[in-house]
């Protein structure tokens, strides 16, 4: 199926040597089913947050020396992940 026209696609996103504390949210991500995040590279990432959050409609991430400390203790939600490699720690 051809992506629907304005439909934006991101793919071959690198995020690296990120520490975050004190924040709500560490993650949110959410793609259109129809464009899912492709290819993304978290790497060296440390987030303090009240709530882990969730990543929807994403293929190809891979994770390295990610950790996700949730002060609430629910699990970051996965929705429709495929083909990742790598995991991210999560701490309470």
């Amino acid at each position: 199926m051809a992506p629907a026209p304005g439909v934006p696609h991101f793919r071959d996103v690198t995020l690296e040597d990120i520490h975050a504390s004190g924040i709500g949210t560490a993650l949110s991500v959410n793609a259109a089913s129809d464009a899912p995040l492709v290819r993304f590279r978290l790497k060296n990432i440390r987030i303090d947050a009240e709530h882990a959050g969730s990543i929807g409609h994403a293929q190809e991430w891979t994770f390295h020396n990610v950790t996700v400390r949730a002060r609430d203790g629910v699990p970051l939600k996965l929705e429709d992940v495929e083909q990742s490699r790598g995991a991210i720690k999560q701490l309470r």
